[in-house]
């Protein structure tokens, strides 16, 4: 079910009672290039740490408690070329625990959202002080964390410069550091007045009291800042661009990024999802099954598909001796996708599994509400017979979507040598 509340404010209710909890993600949304992603990453995380009435993060946590251990959490994200912070409040529902938590929590909300803690024109300053160290603390966790670092650097090695996608959504540490209070709550400001937004319940509720619950929100009206197709293109290179750095490691990262033309929803959307899962994105995969297992040349050996930026990405841990050899066999791979190298019994069982995956999706709630989500913010009904469309996929399609893949950036976290950017 789905319900303009006001103008560029949507509520998008799943009901089902395949659920004791319920779910309700309050999703802002607005282009990146129009915002500070460090900014709103800490208007993220002040919302759901204090407000007027819960002044401290203890007597918040108190509060939770009382509402049966309701559970709470801000973050942001991307869909796209859109930016987005979400708030998620989920809670036993009310038949279960017998009492009326659907209306309490949406209360709550409302509290969070419009009477955040403030002073001044700015967020209280001891609040903000150690919302911005967790910030910054969790950021620099994240590049310590090798894999995930070297992924984002191989995106920033993918993006072309100036290319809004090169901002990570989550900011960086030294715009975190540098940014005020008073800036932040403007940012705040400026996104509960401005941003689309998209409101999605998952659970066993009554849909005219989630309505009327949702409705004492009370947003206002707003004109949708999301103009344009959320889809982002990128001109190919004449060659892949090349970055390396070094770091004292045992284990080296080498991560390919490949353009693949295929986007979210358009007509080979699961011919693409297949090809990923054949290429590494499943353990019936070519990287998995000849990378890692048959050459030993990997700890691990996967691939991603970006279906908003038109990329697969592959991702692996190797000994900082084989990187030749390991860039080589990936490449081929990928070759033999193209060529249509790969057996039908093999086929069948990623399909097999991409399917399980789906229908195990189904019975999560969180992936609900994201699917949902991700297809109000594209304008888009959900898709329908996903499972018959991916086992409909034939090794012809596969292997003509893989002979369009080109490579276009590759980067080595190593152990050894000296750190370059250029060509591969």
């Amino acid at each position: 079910m789905d319900i303009q509340l006001t103008t560029g404010v949507d509520l998008h209710i799943i009901a089902t009672k395949q659920f004791k909890v319920t779910r309700i993600l309050v999703n802002f949304a607005t282009e990146q290039r129009q915002i500070s992603p460090s900014a709103r990453n800490l208007v993220a995380n002040l919302l759901v740490t204090s407000s007027a009435k819960y002044r401290t993060q203890t007597v918040l946590a108190r509060h939770l408690n009382d509402l049966y251990g309701a559970s709470l959490s801000g973050y942001v994200s991307r869909v796209g070329l859109a930016h987005t912070v979400r708030l998620k409040l989920a809670l036993i529902n009310d038949q279960a625990a017998k009492a009326p938590l659907f209306e309490r929590g949406s209360a709550l909300l409302k509290e969070l959202l419009f009477n955040p803690l403030v002073e001044n024109g700015a967020f209280d300053a001891e609040t903000y002080r150690l919302q911005q160290a967790n910030t910054i603390g969790n950021l620099q966790s994240w590049d310590d964390d090798k894999r995930f670092y070297a992924l984002k650097r191989l995106q920033q090695t993918y993006f072309t410069e100036g290319a809004e996608l090169r901002r990570p959504a989550s900011g960086t540490v030294a715009e975190v550091q540098n940014i005020t209070s008073q800036q932040t709550y403007q940012a705040y400001q400026e996104m509960l007045a401005h941003d689309k937004i998209d409101i999605v319940v998952v659970g066993d509720v009554d849909e005219a009291a989630v309505y009327q619950a949702m409705r004492a929100l009370d947003f206002s009206p707003r004109q949708s800042p999301l103009h344009q197709s959320l889809l982002y293109h990128q001109a190919a290179r004449q060659t892949p661009a090349f970055a390396t750095e070094v770091q004292p490691l045992a284990q080296a990262k080498l991560d390919l990024a490949y353009h693949l033309p295929a986007y979210y929803r358009q007509d080979n959307y699961l011919t693409a999802i297949v090809l990923n899962g054949l290429l590494g994105g499943t353990p019936y995969s070519l990287l998995f099954t000849n990378v890692r297992e048959k050459a030993s040349l990997a700890y691990y050996a996967t691939s991603s598909l970006r279906a908003f930026s038109g990329e697969i990405l592959v991702e692996t841990g190797i000994n900082p001796a084989d990187q030749t050899q390991a860039r080589a066999l990936i490449e081929q791979q990928v070759a033999d996708l193209a060529a249509g190298k790969f057996n039908d019994a093999q086929f069948q069982r990623v399909k097999e599994g991409l399917v399980n995956q789906y229908v195990t999706g189904l019975d999560n709630p969180n992936v609900l509400a994201q699917a949902r989500l991700i297809t109000a913010l594209m304008g888009l009904e959900p898709l329908q017979k996903v499972a018959e469309g991916l086992r409909a996929v034939t090794k012809e399609e596969v292997a003509n979507l893989a002979a369009q893949m080109t490579l276009e950036a590759v980067f080595l976290l190593d152990g050894k040598g000296g750190e370059t950017d250029g060509e591969a």
